[in-house]
């Protein structure tokens, strides 16, 4: 018998009680497109998408693509273009994905709150010679076609959201015109009587999508069939999904298509699900309580979305459809956590909160916590299927079950690379024992039941003068958990003599009034120790790593996804700071 020597890549001690296709599943060759066919055709025709107005069966889901397909074909597009759509989530935006996936073309989306400038730059990287986008006028899609490689502007008007006609016109004429209307596509797509290539399979690209930027500008990450369908298959192996049933059919998205866990989960791992998803154009404090009218089974919410449900939901709004609240995208504190079960049993919903994580870059797919014991001092177990690495951040050797280390992964959901920047892909990988990993830059231990604690990420923590390390999320945990705050945001902020201290800025609970009393008892809860509700573990956080002050806010800044915490304007505003305290300073001196 062999010897257990508790590193997790050779016991595997993590894997036990999974099953052998659990561990090892088969990845079709086949395009997203290929895909989905054949899980509607097994699946039977059912509703898909509830988007405002629309209700969406995947026959008519079918048809919608095929039509779209057919268009962008006699508009020109070939295999390998980029069709660049930017709109916010309405349905018409989905089957352009499933039609480019028919021909073997890319489908990118972009943040329709962009400026000009940014668009135009994203349809030069991408060469884009279709250009969709909702709602803009004729001399800015003039502008466009002016600036860039465009040949056609395909522009939704605000006013069809809600209609899946596309033949909103019986008099044109195929290239009459650069600029066109996303409803006439039915009228271009009749001009097609070619068929279709059907070469294409898992090595195709597929989709581009960005991460979030809260560290920095956005990343454009790039994926092939096999990158979607796998992501697909190991969550859905992992979170071991039943069929759909009356009680369980209907999920909501609210982050933004142009993210993975906009689009790759919400949406793509619905469908495959057999549910229908709810999309939430525009979600805001005035539309929310509509949204959650609909009645959604399962949520794919963030702390964000969490927190504006809270803020804006009327006290009777009925809940008791939601089942899951699944919250992705950032760090949800334990204390969290429990509240949000209590207000949900406020609203008559017997809710499971599920936080998980994931990187961009794996399409989200890295921790489910979904249908597994509760346990939110983790973000769940780690997705059954790839390969899992935990290395020690400085010397790169492979840490035990337990100990604190950078976890990296391998596996066919690990996206192709950063589009155009080979030097940056080849440098979050990682090869040890032969085998190339993708370094998730997550940082946290792994036990032996596969649960992870996150307790930081590599790309927040900084540097003092001692060259020790702060690890923002670390400080972030025992802040959030103290009894009178609600959430909070750790910062580095500049100081003259250890080169960075922690700044916090949080937000009360309800009730309780900021003050400096409030302010020197969170510094003071920070130098107790902490001990985690759930798990008992003691935490003493370190004289360098207690927050310095503390500046208070009524919600905490987001990035345009509303998904994370906007980091970066936090570090400039406590850089600000810092710089006012140094000018008032001289100018005592002076």
């Amino acid at each position: 018998m062999r010897k257990e020597t508790n590193y997790p890549s050779i016991d595997k001690t993590h894997l036990k009680n999974t099953k052998f296709f659990e561990r090892h599943p088969l990845i079709p060759s086949l395009t997203f497109s290929q895909v989905l066919d054949l899980m509607f055709a097994l699946q039977g025709n059912h509703q898909i998408v509830d988007c405002l107005d629309l209700r969406i069966d995947s026959k008519q889901f079918q048809k919608d693509s095929l039509l779209i397909a057919k268009a962008l074909l006699e508009l020109g597009v070939k295999p390998n273009d980029i069709i660049t759509v930017s709109m916010p989530n309405y349905y018409q935006a989905i089957p352009v994905f499933k039609a480019a996936n028919m021909i073997g073309a890319t489908t990118t989306y972009l943040n329709p709150l962009a400026s000009f400038e940014e668009t135009k730059n994203y349809l030069n990287l991408y060469e884009s010679p279709i250009f969709i986008n909702c709602g803009k006028n004729e001399e800015y899609n003039n502008e466009i076609r002016k600036n860039t490689s465009v040949k056609h502007v395909i522009t939704m008007k605000e006013e069809l959201i809600n209609s899946i006609d596309f033949y909103q016109k019986d008099n044109y004429t195929i290239g009459n015109k650069e600029d066109l209307s996303f409803h006439e596509l039915g009228l271009v797509s009749d001009y097609q009587k070619g068929r279709f290539k059907t070469n294409f399979g898992g090595k195709q690209n597929a989709l581009i999508l960005y991460t979030s930027g809260s560290t920095g500008k956005a990343k454009n990450l790039l994926f092939t069939n096999e990158n979607l369908i796998a992501s697909c298959i190991y969550l859905k192996n992992s979170t071991h999904v039943p069929k759909p049933t009356e009680n369980d059919k209907r999920w909501m998205n609210v982050v933004p298509f142009m993210y993975p866990y906009g689009f790759g989960a919400s949406v793509l791992q619905t469908f495959l699900s057999g549910r229908e998803v709810i999309l939430t154009p525009n979600l805001s404090p005035e539309n929310i309580s509509y949204y959650y009218s609909k009645k959604p089974d399962l949520v794919f919410g963030s702390p964000a979305h969490l927190e504006l449900t809270k803020r804006n939901l009327p006290k009777d709004q009925d809940l008791s459809n939601l089942k899951i609240y699944l919250s992705g995208g950032d760090y949800l504190s334990v204390s969290q956590s429990h509240d949000a079960i209590e207000y949900f049993k406020q609203h008559g919903a017997n809710a499971t909160i599920s936080n998980s994580s994931g990187t961009g870059e794996t399409l989200g797919c890295s921790t489910n916590a979904m249908n597994v014991p509760y346990r939110p001092e983790t973000v769940g177990q780690l997705v059954v299927g790839p390969e899992y690495l935990i290395v020690d951040p400085e010397t790169g050797k492979e840490v035990k079950y337990g100990e604190v280390g950078v976890l990296c992964t391998r596996g066919k959901h690990v996206f192709k690379g950063y589009y155009k920047d080979e030097k940056l892909t080849e440098e979050t990988m990682k090869y040890y024992n032969g085998k190339k990993y993708y370094v998730t830059g997550n940082i946290g231990f792994l036990d032996k039941d596969r649960y992870f604690t996150l307790i930081g990420r590599a790309s927040r923590f900084f540097i003092i003068n001692t060259l020790n390390k702060v690890y923002c999320e670390l400080v972030q945990q025992v802040v959030s958990n103290i009894d009178v705050v609600d959430s909070c945001a750790i910062v580095p902020k500049p100081n003259e003599e250890t080169l960075y201290k922690c700044k916090a800025y949080v937000v009360l609970k309800p009730g309780i009034v900021a003050s400096k009393e409030i302010e020197n008892y969170i510094i003071n809860k920070c130098k107790e120790t902490f001990i985690d509700p759930e798990t008992n573990e003691e935490t003493i956080l370190k004289d360098y790593e207690i927050p310095e002050s503390v500046n208070f806010l009524e919600t905490l800044p987001r990035t345009n996804a509303a998904e994370k915490i906007d980091y970066e304007k936090l570090k400039k505003m406590a850089q600000e700071e810092y710089n006012y305290e140094k000018g008032k300073t001289l100018t005592k001196h002076k």
